[in-house]
């Protein structure tokens, strides 16, 4: 495993889709639902480092969860609904801090994007505008940044609705509506 781990160097290794992250978080839900003995912590800290590193750096310019910031911080999620960290240690508010940047950069990304990049991205959940807003759900419920998370919320709703007035009907509409719904 950290021979695999040792050979991701470029951020495309990084993604949720076929990444560090997403490899991160089925280490963390087969470890809560006691399918593995390791401590993912012990497992995972070179490759979290990285993720962090990463992430404070504004390294990821994408948006989608396969590909992108949402993607990377599924890890940091999974890692908060870990049990064995109390509340107040450090590990636990090193992933808050990740969550909160990666708001921020969120942000920063979609003000500084352009009406053709932001209409790159389709509907779709794994690609696209539903994931991005499905994040952004998942990190409204932790109750950080309730102000930003409510403006981001709202833009990407937003978004999502315009593109559903102009498109033609198509399944990826469906995946957005799932996320209303959802809400």
């Amino acid at each position: 495993m950290e021979e695999l781990l040792g050979q991701v160097t470029n951020s495309t290794s990084l993604m949720y889709g076929n990444g560090l992250a997403g490899i991160g978080s089925l280490i963390n839900y087969l470890s809560q639902k006691g399918k593995i003995e390791e401590n993912p912590f012990e497992l995972f800290s070179e490759p979290e480092d990285t993720l962090i590193k990463v992430l404070f750096g504004a390294r990821c310019h994408e948006i989608t969860l396969s590909k992108g910031l949402p993607g990377i911080e599924m890890y940091f999620l999974f890692r908060l609904k870990d049990k064995s960290f109390s509340e107040d240690s450090f590990q636990v508010m090193r992933y808050k801090e990740a969550i909160i940047a990666s708001i921020d950069q969120l942000d920063h990304l979609i003000k500084g994007m352009q009406i053709r990049e932001l209409n790159q991205y389709d509907l779709s959940i794994w690609n696209g505008w539903s994931g991005v807003y499905l994040y952004l759900l998942q990190v409204e419920q932790l109750g950080y940044i309730k102000e930003k998370i409510a403006e981001l919320t709202h833009k990407v709703r937003k978004i999502i609705t315009d593109k559903l007035a102009e498109e033609k009907v198509s399944w990826l509409q469906l995946e957005a509506w799932w996320g209303f719904v959802i809400k």
